[in-house]
């Protein structure tokens, strides 16, 4: 008698617990689910998430408020911050062009402290900007430097112009080494 009703509560045990696992998968499904299928769907509409920090306030900006800079578009959160943006760019330059970089318009193509070939092992997150430098002496000036320095070290007009340059279309080729120096002559 007490093996029947040591095995009856077993029993009991795992189908009590049947329900309990089976919503929990549920709940698990139901939240991860429509994620995958959305960034599957973004993907084979080759379109890439719009993510761009607004340089007048420093909130998420959007696509449909934009205005040209450098030859590209800067985005904004709203109206009020393109006016303010447009009346004083200068003001907002630094921002502005960490964004571009941001946005994937403008790319890195030296140090932006010594001017120099960039090593890949030697970088720094800046506003969630991987930034590269030549050497640990460079990173090591910048990568201490508070943020408002790192942005105006790193992103301010006179740098930016020299360290970063506009990026390529997928499409677009790269002159050769004798082109690029026959149109420099």
């Amino acid at each position: 008698m007490k093996s029947r009703m040591s095995w009856l509560a077993i029993l009991l045990g795992v189908v009590a617990s049947i329900p309990f696992v089976n919503a929990n998968d549920e709940k698990k499904d139901a939240t991860d689910k429509p994620e995958k299928v959305e960034g599957a769907e973004a993907k084979e509409k080759g379109e890439a998430e719009f993510k761009a920090t607004c340089p007048v306030s420093g909130s998420d900006a959007k696509k449909e408020n934009s205005s040209k800079y450098r030859d590209k578009e800067t985005y904004f959160c709203c109206e009020k911050c393109k006016a303010a943006f447009d009346a004083e760019p200068a003001k907002y330059s630094a921002k502005a062009n960490l964004q571009l970089v941001q946005t994937k318009q403008f790319r890195q193509t030296k140090c932006p402290v010594s001017g120099s070939k960039v090593n890949k092992e030697q970088t720094i997150k800046v506003s969630g900007v991987k930034v590269g430098f030549c050497c640990e002496k460079c990173k090591g000036s910048l990568e201490t430097a508070s943020k408002d320095d790192q942005l105006t070290k790193i992103f301010g007009d006179a740098v930016f112009t020299n360290s970063f340059a506009v990026k390529k279309a997928d499409g677009e080729k790269k002159p050769k080494k004798d082109e690029a120096s026959e149109s420099s002559k």
